[in-house]
């Protein structure tokens, strides 16, 4: 004997923790990926002149990629679809959508650029001075490092330097 179907369960869109648990679900299920670009976003409806105060929260696609049971609405309508039949399961990520990217890997990517972009400050400065600019620093690591690597010819060197300067 098979089982009924289960009633739609209500899902309070008002709330971003029921919203983020029915999305977590969809996830275990697979209905829904552990995609970067899918996120819950606030909604505020006082743009529309008929309600008043509707704040709600819905699950997005950054890449508009969701697969609609009911095709064909317009984004608004999407919207109001969603925020009253989200128990319904209206919404799932396409089984090969191109633009489908492993949250942990935009996670790591978006750790290491935190880290390595007070490192680059240095070079985005030196990419945008004057050449002169630029070939006197290469120059200056480039003696400091000769130097530092062979001192016995600071000697020589300061004798060119007055030799050239005449003193």
């Amino acid at each position: 004997m098979a089982t009924p179907p289960k009633a739609p369960v209500h899902i309070d869109t008002r709330s971003a923790h029921e919203v983020k648990a029915w999305m977590e679900e969809r996830k275990r299920d697979g209905t829904l990926k552990r995609c970067a670009n899918l996120y819950i976003q606030y909604v505020d409806w006082m743009e529309a002149p008929d309600v008043l105060d509707r704040k709600v929260f819905l699950p997005d696609c950054l890449k508009h990629s969701f697969h609609w049971k009911v095709q064909g609405m317009t984004d608004a309508h999407q919207k109001s679809y969603l925020e009253h039949q989200l128990g319904q399961n209206p919404i799932s990520c396409p089984a090969d959508c191109n633009y489908y990217q492993r949250a942990w890997v935009q996670q790591l990517r978006s750790r290491c650029k935190r880290v390595f972009t007070p490192l680059a400050v240095p070079f985005m400065w030196f990419s945008k001075a004057v050449w002169q600019t630029q070939v006197a620093l290469i120059v200056a690591i480039a003696l400091i490092i000769i130097l530092w690597r062979f001192p016995q010819w600071l000697p020589p060197l300061i004798e060119l330097v007055k030799a050239v300067r005449g003193h």
